[in-house]
């Protein structure tokens, strides 16, 4: 006669054997679950944080490749954020609700920012995507009403609905390409005209009309 085990058993050893796969790593600042080769940053350990600078590597020598969703959620005291170019995803909400911040530093490895990544990141004035940036998802920006100044990448796609809903403060959108290459953005123009009223080109000569250049390392228009 067959054994037959109890339905309950089953899910039990199930659960134990996809338990015993997960390997985690964890610092003083950081908790992290090791996969696909590298890291990813799945919980900060500090308690209030301010200055936070995410380290490309850690000591068992894998690399941080990825931040999971809300990990910096509503983190009040948070002002600044430094993450490293090792890094390719920022999960959605990462950095919603963080009313302080006001210096970010990207990562150049990402491909996309998130659903929601600083929503409500009133405290934000000044960013910059990196070049290698193809996609700004829904609502990435929303309501960060303080945000005056963004440099958005030549390599972007798509930029989301809503990605700039209630950014009114926004007056320089200094656009790493040219016109016509702006032309072939898909921009969805549902609640984003914050964004579409203000964007300039970048150019070294053109010193008349919607241009913006380099002067001494700093984004400015003509």
């Amino acid at each position: 006669m067959k054994k037959l085990f109890p339905i309950g058993l089953i899910f039990t050893l199930l659960f134990i054997l996809v338990g015993c796969g997960t390997v985690s790593y964890s610092t003083e600042d950081f908790y992290y679950i090791v996969e696909n080769g590298g890291l990813s940053l799945t919980e900060c350990l500090i308690d209030d944080p301010v200055d936070v600078v995410i380290p490309e590597e850690e000591e068992n020598g894998k690399k941080v490749l990825s931040i999971d969703d809300m990990v910096f959620y509503e983190m009040t005291y948070l002002e600044s954020v430094v993450i490293p170019d090792s890094v390719q995803v920022v999960g959605d909400s990462c950095f919603a609700y963080d009313t302080s911040l006001k210096s970010v530093t990207l990562s150049s490895s990402m491909y996309m920012i998130s659903l929601r990544t600083f929503m409500l990141c009133t405290g934000l004035e000044y960013i910059e995507i990196k070049e290698g940036t193809c996609k700004i998802e829904m609502h990435a920006f929303n309501k960060c009403s303080s945000l005056n100044t963004i440099i958005l990448p030549s390599t972007l796609k798509l930029i989301d609905s809503s990605a700039f809903y209630g950014c009114k403060s926004l007056e320089y959108v200094f656009y790493n390409g040219s016109s016509e290459d702006w032309a072939n953005v898909n921009v969805d123009s549902y609640y984003n005209s914050d964004l579409l009223d203000h964007v300039y080109y970048y150019s070294e000569e053109e010193a008349e009309g919607n241009y913006w250049h380099y002067a001494d390392g700093v984004a400015v228009a003509w």
